[in-house]
This record gives C-alpha cells, sequence and structure tokens, in this order.
C-alpha cells in the first residue's frame, strides 16, 4: 500500500502503513496479517454457489464483505478482538453489483470459465443512511 506521497511505508513501530493522509495522520495494521475468518464457510452461510473462486482476492473479500454487512450488528460479539464496540444495531445492506455480481450468478464468469476476466475492484450499492 503506498501513502497520499506515493511512498511505501512500515511506521517507527513496525507496523505497515496502509495509508497516510496528508496532514500525517496514519492508518496501519499490525504484520504479520492474520485471519479468523473463513471465506468458505461463510459463503455457504450466505447460500452463495461453490464455483465462486475463493483462490482469488476480489471474491473473497466480496462474500467476507457481505457475510459482515449482513452481520454487523454482531460482529463485536463475533470477533471482539477485532472489534471493542457495536458497528450497528441492524445489518447494513448490501448489494454486490459489477463483475464480481457476475462472477456470483455466472459459473463460466469464474476461473477457467468462458466468460473468466479479472475485476479490478467490487462495487457495492449500500442505503445512504
Amino acid at each position: 500500500m503506498y501513502n497520499a506521497r506515493g511512498n511505501d511505508a512500515v511506521n517507527a513501530s513496525g507496523r505497515y502503513v496502509l495509508y497516510q493522509e496528508l496532514d500525517g495522520k496514519t492508518y496501519d495494521v499490525e504484520l504479520p496479517l492474520t485471519s479468523a475468518v473463513d471465506p468458505a464457510q461463510l459463503r455457504e452461510e450466505l447460500g452463495l454457489p461453490s464455483y465462486i473462486d475463493l483462490k482469488y482476492f476480489p471474491m473473497r473479500s466480496a462474500v467476507v464483505t457481505l457475510w459482515a454487512s449482513i452481520n454487523a450488528h454482531r460482529l463485536h460479539e463475533l470477533y471482539p478482538k477485532a472489534f471493542e464496540k457495536r458497528i450497528s444495531k441492524n445489518h447494513l445492506p448490501a448489494l454486490l453489483f459489477g463483475g464480481a455480481a457476475v462472477k456470483i450468478h455466472c459459473k463460466s464468469a469464474n476461473a477457467g470459465g468462458l466468460l473468466a476476466r479479472e475485476i479490478k475492484d467490487t462495487d457495492y450499492i449500500i442505503p445512504k443512511k
């Protein structure tokens, strides 16, 4: 990742800087990165097709994001080390659209399929509130 000035950065405490504002405020993470999330299990809980390629990071990320939006009201209970307080009292309705949505609805848009293509990002629609 790069900061606003375009520099790759690790801060003095050895944390990796994800982004640094021009005013100096930083957003960083502890290294090494770890995950307590099983995207395949979340895909199953969401009722999404098993042909979705979870080795492909944008789709793994999309599945985790959709699951987290549905479970926003209880993330602090499920992952107390990651969330100190409640994010929301309700689930956060989110819809996926664009290339990632096509990959969910079209088996041949996934790895090895005739319509497979890389997507550069994942697009979501959420209510303004």
